[in-house]
């Protein structure tokens, strides 16, 4: 027990080092994120110390514990403090294009997979945990939903460690270089509109709002509301955590008994991992509707964010650093599978006669999240930075969804 506390302490000593220095705005650190995320170091550091023996790596206490318990809070707090009304109140030309892209993600992951796979075709072959699709899988849950989607998607389909951080390492690669193409795309956005036969006047009809809603800062001025709602935040995380745990007890229950064959495509409902996902982040959307949302002006996004940091830290210490490999295979998916993506957004654009700005925007807010998005949208004009964000946020909302969607074709793909 004395080795699993002082396990637990080393890596809620490094969640909180990162965090800390990942606010940092200046300086050495500044520039250390600037090039490798936090998430990287949030694995390879607990990883590093438990392939070295400095700490027990492998399973352990904390990681349990941040799997069963704190993985469906933070989807509940992340969730909950989304504003649908905004979102709603978006174009509906910008929703379509940017549904366009997310299609593309969700269905050309696996036809990149099955193409490549016809020149060699160990892609395509059943390993277990090691297999390539389930590593695909986690990209598709962070192409379309970020952190939470991707540590979603390898609880859910059961990802190796080793593999998980091979897939972290290419999705942040390919990450950077599809943003910095999308901003060689920004400058040739006069030609480009010009082949999708779009009228760019219409961007100045877009309606503002809400851009200063998802940029709180927790140390706000405390009212003498303060205190009762932090409270709040303790009793709606507890109560939905313990609503999560009985569904997904009650939902694991009846599928075992239905003996689901672990190749079926439908062998993810037996898990409690998946229920836990799906439960709390409809919870979370339900409650979004609710003063519930209010909750992020006492750090409701903040703690959910820095969950996910212990979180990570958690993972990272399962993995032999050792044991790792890479695969070029992987990089020429991806590759394949943004084309496929970006075909989907130019078609959708092309037929509704709509700017670049709103493929490049909806692109980004599914492959890089509210912040990314909102510099494309900024890129265009800093007046439009609200819809990258909101399009960033919807992208949150449905992409646990997609990514289970995503998940059962890649197994068709691989069964076929």
């Amino acid at each position: 027990m004395h080795e699993e506390s002082f396990t637990a302490l080393i890596l809620l000593l490094i969640a909180c080092g990162v965090w800390y220095t990942a606010q940092l705005d200046r300086g050495f650190w500044k520039h250390l994120y600037k090039y490798v995320p936090p998430v990287i170091l949030l694995f390879l550091i607990p990883s590093l110390l438990g392939s070295s023996s400095v700490i027990k790596g492998g399973d352990s206490a904390a990681g349990r514990f941040a799997l069963s318990v704190l993985l469906p809070i933070t989807l509940l707090l992340l969730t909950m403090t989304i504003n649908f009304h905004d979102i709603l109140s978006l174009s509906r030309k910008s929703i379509l294009i940017f549904l366009a892209g997310t299609v593309g993600i969700v269905v050309g992951g696996p036809i990149a997979l099955w193409l490549v796979g016809q020149a060699s075709p160990d892609l395509l072959a059943d390993k277990d945990q090691e297999s390539v699709w389930k590593g695909l899988v986690c990209i598709s849950g962070s192409w379309i939903n970020g952190t939470p989607g991707q540590t979603s998607m390898k609880e859910i389909f059961g990802v190796s460690n080793e593999l998980f951080f091979i897939m972290l390492a290419v999705d942040t690669v390919v990450q950077n270089l599809w943003l910095a193409l999308l901003f060689v795309g920004v400058r040739m956005s006069g030609f480009l509109n010009r082949v999708l036969r779009a009228d760019p006047a219409e961007l100045l009809t877009i309606q503002q709002g809400g851009e200063k809603k998802y940029q709180h800062n927790l140390y706000q001025k405390r009212d003498k509301g303060f205190f009762q709602r932090l409270g709040l935040l303790v009793l709606v995380s507890g109560a939905g955590y313990l609503l999560v745990y009985l569904f997904t007890r009650y939902s694991v229950g009846y599928f075992q008994q239905q003996h689901i064959p672990e190749t079926s495509v439908w062998s993810f409902l037996s898990k409690p991992s998946f229920w836990q996902v799906f439960f709390a982040t409809t919870l979370g959307i339900i409650l979004s509707f609710t003063k519930a949302r209010q909750l992020d002006n006492v750090g409701a996004t903040k703690t959910g964010n820095f969950f996910f940091y212990f979180l990570f830290c958690t993972i990272g210490l399962k993995m032999d650093i050792f044991r790792l490999g890479g695969q070029w295979e992987f990089v020429i998916i991806c590759a394949v599978w943004l084309m496929i993506h970006f075909i989907f957004l130019m078609i959708a654009a092309w037929l509704m006669k709509g700017s670049f700005f709103f493929v490049a925007v909806g692109s980004q807010a599914n492959i890089g999240g509210p912040a990314t998005a909102s510099m494309v949208a900024g890129a265009f004009n800093p007046h439009l930075a609200s819809m990258g964000v909101l399009l960033g946020v919807l992208s949150n909302v449905i992409g646990n969804y997609c990514g289970l969607i995503a998940g059962i074709l890649y197994r068709i793909v691989v069964n076929s």
